[in-house]
């Protein structure tokens, strides 16, 4: 079975000419921290870290919410997956 959740990433051009990735949690219906946007998240601030052009990143929503927090389902299984520790 897949993960459930994902981010995906974007890089885009500020005004200021300023490179910033974009990453976009998806988990509807209030993109709840699940082990697939975790690992998204996980993944793609690594990334972004990594890339010397990249001089901001923005965390953001799909839809109508940033994020509801914890995905409370997972809670009786167990917490696979990064934990996001700073």
């Amino acid at each position: 079975m897949g993960l459930k959740g994902t981010v995906t990433y974007e890089k885009t051009t500020a005004s200021n000419g300023t490179c910033v990735a974009v990453l976009t949690m998806e988990n509807a219906p209030v993109n709840a921290l699940s082990n697939g946007v975790r690992t998204g998240l996980d993944k793609y601030i690594r990334e972004a870290n990594s890339d010397q052009s990249v001089k901001a990143i923005v965390v953001t929503g799909a839809g109508k919410a940033f994020c509801a927090g914890a995905d409370i389902s997972e809670f009786s299984s167990g917490m696979d997956g990064p934990n996001l520790d700073a």
